[in-house]
């Protein structure tokens, strides 16, 4: 099962940290593997022009310190996807994000500051 979550300009950080929390109590099979991958959705990221369909610069970098801090696995998306393919259970607290529509805002923006996190995500 793969479970969305769409962060928005009016998420909290606190909200994001408690639907990372949420989502990623996966119950662990035999092996102690998780058997599903929340999947975080995004659309621009640092465009305050269109707040509705924007996350601030500050709230990105603070859901990827999160992620680093909790020590979350990012995995690409084909990667979690290919997992369940294969009925093959990925690591413990394991998530993959994504960022629909390939706005120019997710190059400039939201790219850079995976590869300083070393950060695998979709477009």
């Amino acid at each position: 099962m793969i479970i969305e979550q769409i962060f928005s300009r009016g998420s909290s950080l606190r909200a994001c940290g408690v639907a990372i929390a949420l989502l990623s109590a996966a119950i662990p099979d035999q092996a102690g593997a998780a058997s599903f991958a929340p999947v975080f959705t995004y659309f621009q990221v640092g465009r305050d022009e269109d707040p509705s369909a924007n996350i601030r610069l500050d709230q990105f970098q603070a859901h990827i310190n999160l992620l680093q801090d909790e020590g979350f696995s990012v995995a690409k998306l084909p990667d979690v996807i290919d997992s369940f393919d294969r009925q093959a259970s990925l690591p413990d607290h394991t998530v993959a994000l994504t960022f629909d529509d390939a706005y120019k805002s997710v190059a400039e923006n939201a790219l850079p500051m995976l590869r300083q996190a070393r950060m695998p995500a979709t477009i």
